[in-house]
């Protein structure tokens, strides 16, 4: 290192690079991949936040299991329904959806537009 004009020592004569201690974890791996195995077989959301906190909690802080606990958690489960069909009406009641936002947020010169009022009263009366 000397001769690369790095001194072996810092200022405080310490050494400047020191190998880095790597810890054993102290989660267990088998336990581990059945909280995962829980994470996957839920089937409701309140099942997926009981399993999901256990999981988390068992993880003990350690970042590596904390990643892995993630992608099961934000792979929710979501259903798939036709467009249009009365499913989806219903679940888009009531709701903001990016076909309105301009109406929501409309407004001229004078004030909010006609379309945001009535996008607004629509909604009220939807409630």
């Amino acid at each position: 290192m000397a001769a690369c004009g790095i001194a072996p020592e810092d200022d405080d004569g310490n050494a400047a690079s020191r190998k880095t201690e790597i810890k054993k974890s102290e989660v267990d791996e088998s336990v581990m991949v059945d909280h995962l195995a829980a994470i996957e077989a839920t089937t409701t959301e309140d099942d997926l936040k009981k399993a999901y906190v256990k999981a988390y909690a068992y993880a003990n802080g350690e970042p590596t299991w904390q990643k892995r606990l993630l992608p099961p958690k934000t792979n929710e489960r979501k259903t798939v329904m036709e467009q249009r069909s009365p499913e989806w009406f219903a679940a888009r009641l009531g709701k903001v959806t990016a076909s309105k936002v301009a109406d929501v947020i409309a407004k001229t010169k004078t004030g909010y537009s006609a379309s945001r009022e009535t996008t607004w009263r629509n909604w009220y009366a939807s409630a």
